[in-house]
């Protein structure tokens, strides 16, 4: 796979997917990142990048008085992106909950990306289904969806997720999906752990946030998250996705 990040942003591109021959997909890594009740939002930071191997990049960013993180893009495998991330808190503030908001974006590639969420996936109880199927929380913003996650606390408990009002009583699997116009292969997202998950129909986009908890002023904390282009549909690809460094799917 090949892995371009835009000089200065949080963001990069995704091709050359052995899956997903000529797409090209958009990633916002992260598209927001820090305290849930105040987080640094993507364009307000500008991180550096560095290839540490021949499939292994580092992203640093820091909001001196604020935060600083790490972020590590480990392309090793033919089929999955792996992020790994460290967030310090460089506030005076006691952070509740922190986060890293990951976007992934498959309105570059044709064969994938449903602005009617038709073919987007997620699970229940360890179950795939259908997202259509999950009740929604409709809001003045109607192409995008909050979901709590398992083993999380409820989204709405989030400032971050509670000011867009888009967030059904329900919980979800730490996981969303999208499959391929054919129904043979499959985009995923998974969060090691998820703090909560979001879509938006308008760009086709995808997002499991990596959750890290509360962090004290000065302390740290680690997260991640998985992303998969598999060439199976979404039933046969959570088996694949859980053999992904306990990512609790």
């Amino acid at each position: 796979m090949k892995f371009e990040p835009v000089a200065g942003t949080m963001s990069a591109w995704l091709s050359e997917v052995p899956a997903f021959p000529g797409a090209r997909f958009s990633l916002a890594f992260p598209e927001a990142i820090g305290d849930a009740a105040s987080a640094v939002w993507y364009t307000t930071l500008v991180p550096r990048w560095e290839r540490q191997e021949a499939r292994i990049w580092r992203a640093t960013g820091r909001r001196p008085g604020e935060l600083a993180y790490e972020m590590t893009v480990d392309l090793s495998s033919d089929d999955a992106v792996v992020v790994s991330y460290t967030v310090e808190n460089e506030s005076d503030r006691h952070w509740e909950n922190a986060l890293a908001f990951n976007c992934l974006s498959c309105g570059g590639a044709r064969d994938v990306r449903d602005h009617d969420c038709e073919r987007h996936f997620t699970g229940i109880a360890g179950e795939p289904v259908p997202l259509l199927s999950v009740p929604r929380r409709h809001s003045t913003r109607p192409t995008v969806q909050f979901y709590s996650t398992a083993g999380a606390p409820p989204a709405t408990d989030l400032p971050f997720v509670s000011a867009f009002h888009a967030t059904p009583d329900v919980v979800l699997d730490p996981w969303l999906a999208v499959c391929s116009r054919d129904g043979s292969r499959t985009v995923a997202t998974v969060g090691r752990p998820a703090a909560f998950l979001f879509h938006n129909r308008e760009y086709s986009c995808i997002h499991a946030a990596s959750g890290f908890g509360a962090i004290a002023p000065g302390g740290s904390a680690t997260a991640g998250n998985d992303m998969f282009f598999l060439d199976a549909p979404p039933a046969d690809a959570l088996t694949r996705m859980r053999s992904s460094r306990e990512v609790g799917v």
